[in-house]
């Protein structure tokens, strides 16, 4: 080597040090996941929180998740906690509805031998404050368990001596050709077999018998998407204490995958939501649309027989219908299980939602067992869509009636824009069994709302003083009238508050539904807010002076059409870093979806661009979740166009902002000027330096969109290829040459001929959303026309590119890299 180069390598070297401890630092940062209200005293303040987080650990490539339990000082003033515990295995803890008994599920270790595809064991194991009471094992009963996410569902009965979850059941067995089935080779090596061993084989040869045929070893088995290819039929399971029987329910409508199960107030039946399994099965995961029913099921563990083995959705005519008694349903407003007609008056399973719920989700039973909340949408394709919230009342033949309906078009920007979230909180429920409490997103922030289920009077949980309203937050626990509430802002970590909710105003009308305006948005709720835990600060106090210097503001963009929803406005978030002697550069970040949002909450990726020294605009632009369905509306069928311009009218916001913001305030350097966005972000970030191909210096995509006519048939969402496209999907249908022409005239590589600007892609090898041949395609036709372009593949990784945490240090590395580096 020369000196020279020598030199080069040395710097080099130091950048990539520091880009690894910015990252090690940053990324490392304790992120606050969920929380609880353990324990409350006999004078009705609580006394035991518990709260959950994960830290991304760079040296053993983990993302460690630790426990840790508050409790109030004994002079009364600030709380305490014991030590981080590690919980590395754990899938979750569920306390009973007394709270005298916890039960926590923890993934086994595979046996030794068991092949990658081995579903793993389970164990639930039942525990008071100072003992464990038994360990239960689901070897042998049932696949992976759900606790979390679409299909996720963990419930106690009321009485406490039976727990309901979603697991997969176990596959038929599916022999190749020329094997014997086994039960039959035993029951030849043993025909003297007799009592319970002959029992026992004769068991065996019938389950054999139901199994799949010989040659159906190799039959593809559809699944539920991207990160759910465990997820094939998931079912209700029902593990019974005192017994320790596990049953997997059957007596079920056929071609229904379950989730999100809860125990009925009388602890003999079941609620959970069902997802038709026809025509095809769509990716579930980030879809808040998917058609769904809520169903009512009776128990039957009195049953004879265990049917861990058999089929979860039997035949029909095998239905027997022993066992519990359910209580009171109300009258269903509907039989025939749409879209599906899954469901016949015959049958015991009875579907409780209406037919207008296209979606129902996230069934909430009230403390006094009295009323039923859930989640639905419109019949739509968008991926999100605005939610209406409704209200069963348990036991009667009431039919369900809407509390919060969906907002079409709010007329300005900061009117109440609906309900914006995937789930209710697990619990959301105030004690008296009126009011619920949920996050939101409300335009740029995560707001927290009070709702009276039976009046739709909407009041909001004023965030802590110190964020001055610029905070997002979220629901982390509610009991009684307390919430556990996570608050942060873009430059500050999470706290956690414990907020006792001192009141709220009630409607004269309790039967009415949330449709006068007077009721929405219409007042803040009296709270007194008390921080357990507080903000983490960076390890590295340079880094944290660093930070304590940055600031970030929200920007308000006007458009041209002053008609359409919020006046015609969408909103950007603004970061930059502190005060600093040269111009900054500037990133461009669009969302992906496109229906998301950013929002006002603590994003350690975009600290690490700021630690850098970048500024960072993060775009809502229209067809945003959070401001109304009419904004959310617009974008289908003007993708590529109307996001693109959006985007391009909040650059030229935040730089027309020099001349206009205090002389502290860093300036813009205009000649570097970057591009970075993932999915859908990729989408507008390849359209950016495709329709502008000299305004970026740089540019840098994950698992981008750059080519919908080739997606359609590769995706596990081809329904999103026609909904963004301006069109309907139909499965039983292959596109047609309009619809190709249409997805081409929509896509980036409709202006890959333009595109001068150096493009860096980020793929994972195992993305089932955004199909690495839309990354590796591109890349190919740029690198031929001898544009500057770079690929990392990772052949691990799905369409976040987060299975581990060395991906995501390798990722953002590579990217503050390319964005660092002189032409």
């Amino acid at each position: 080597f020369s000196s020279r180069r020598l030199t080069s390598f040395r710097i080099m070297g130091d950048q990539t040090l520091e880009l690894e401890r910015l990252f090690e630092t940053t990324a490392g940062i304790p992120i606050v996941t969920a929380g609880r209200v353990s324990s409350v005293g006999k004078d009705g303040k609580v006394d035991e929180i518990t709260i959950e987080t994960s830290q991304k650990d760079c040296r053993t490539n983990k993302t460690r998740k630790n426990v840790t339990t508050l409790y109030p000082h004994s002079h009364g003033n600030g709380w305490k906690g014991t030590r981080p515990v590690e919980i590395q295995k754990v899938l979750g803890t569920f306390p009973s509805p007394s709270g005298n008994l916890v039960a926590t599920v923890v993934a086994a270790d595979a046996k030794p031998g068991a092949g990658p595809e081995s579903p793993g064991v389970f164990h639930v194991i039942i525990s008071t404050r100072l003992e464990t009471l038994q360990t239960i094992s689901t070897e042998g009963k049932h696949g992976k368990v759900f606790v979390s996410g679409t299909f996720g569902g963990f419930s106690w009965s009321r009485d406490e001596s039976k727990i309901a979850y979603i697991a997969e059941p176990n596959p038929p067995k599916r022999p190749n050709f020329f094997d014997e089935p086994p039960a039959e080779k035993n029951a030849k090596e043993d025909d003297d077999a007799t009592g319970d061993e002959a029992a026992e084989n004769k068991k065996k040869l019938k389950n054999e018998k139901k199994s799949a045929g010989p040659g159906e070893a190799f039959e593809w088995q559809e699944h539920w998407g991207e990160i759910l290819t465990d997820a094939k039929s998931p079912a209700c399971v029902v593990m019974d204490l005192k017994t320790r029987k596990i049953k997997v329910l059957d007596g079920g409508p056929e071609n229904v995958s379950f989730a999100q199960v809860q125990f009925c107030p009388d602890s003999a039946s079941l609620v959970a939501v069902g997802y038709p399994e026809k025509p095809r099965k769509l990716g579930a995961t980030y879809y808040n649309t998917r058609p769904s029913s809520l169903y009512h099921i009776p128990l039957t563990l009195d049953d004879d027989d265990d049917d861990s083995e058999k089929n979860p959705k039997k035949d029909q005519k095998d239905q027997k219908g022993e066992g519990g008694t359910a209580a009171a349903a109300p009258a269903p407003d509907k039989t025939d299980g749409s879209p599906d007609k899954m469901m016949t008056k015959k049958e015991k399973w009875t579907v409780i939602s209406a037919e207008k719920d296209h979606s129902p989700v996230s069934p909430r039973f009230s403390p006094d067992g009295k009323s039923l909340v859930y989640l639905t949408t419109d019949k739509v394709w968008y991926h999100m869509s605005c939610a209406r919230l409704r209200r069963i009342s348990w036991g009667t033949e009431s039919p369900a009636v809407t509390v919060v309906d969906c907002v079409e078009s709010p007329e300005n920007l900061g009117d109440f824009p609906g309900l914006w979230l995937l789930m209710l909180p697990e619990r959301t429920w105030m004690g008296d069994s009126r009011h619920i409490v949920v996050n939101s997103l409300w335009n740029i922030t995560s707001t927290l709302l009070v709702i009276d289920v039976f009046t739709g009077q909407i009041n909001r949980l004023k965030g802590s003083a110190a964020t001055h309203g610029l905070a997002s937050m979220a629901v982390l626990d509610v009991f009684a009238q307390y919430a556990l509430v996570k608050e942060s802002t873009p430059l500050q970590t999470h706290q956690v508050h414990l907020v006792e909710i001192l009141g709220s105003e009630k409607e004269k009308d309790e039967n009415s539904a949330a449709t006068e305006a007077k009721k929405v948005g219409g007042g803040v709720v009296p709270s007194v807010w008390t921080c357990v835990r507080a903000a983490v600060k960076l390890r590295d106090s340079d880094l944290q002076e660093k930070l304590s210097k940055a600031t970030f503001r929200v920007l308000d963009i006007d458009t041209e059409d002053k008609s359409a929803a919020n006046g015609g406005q969408f909103q950007a978030l603004l970061l930059l870093p502190g005060t600093q002697k040269e111009a900054c550069p500037l990133v461009l970040r669009p969302h992906g979806g496109p229906h998301s949002a950013f929002a006002t909450g603590f994003d350690w990726g975009n600290v690490l661009m700021v630690l850098k020294g970048f500024a960072v605009c993060c775009v809502n632009y229209r067809g945003s979740i959070g401001y109304g369905q009419a904004a959310l509306k617009s974008l289908p069928g003007k993708c590529g166009r109307q996001d693109v311009d959006d985007c391009m009218s909040a650059l030229e916001k935040t730089l027309s902002l020099e001349a206009k913001v205090p002389s502290s305030w860093p300036r813009f350097d205009q000649k570097r000027i970057m591009a970075w966005g993932g999915s859908h972000g990729g989408f507008l970030t390849t359209h950016f330096i495709g329709q502008f191909p000299d305004k970026f210096k740089m540019a840098a995509t994950r698992n981008p969109v750059t080519d919908v006519a080739f997606m359609v048939t590769e995706t596990d969402i081809p329904d999103w290829c026609y909904c963004e496209g301006g069109g309907d999907y139909d499965a039983a249908h292959m596109p047609s040459g309009e619809d190709y022409k249409k997805f081409f005239e929509m896509s980036p590589v409709s202006h890959a001929t333009k595109i001068k600007t150096p493009l860096l892609m980020l793929l994972g090898l195992k993305d089932l959303r955004v199909p690495p041949s839309q990354g590796l395609n591109f890349h190919r036709t740029l690198k031929a026309r001898g544009v500057k372009t770079k690929c990392l593949v990772y052949p691990k990784s799905t369409h976040s590119l987060s299975d581990s945490v060395r991906t995501e240090g390798d990722v953002w590395i590579n990217v503050l890299k390319w964005f660092s580096a002189d032409e």
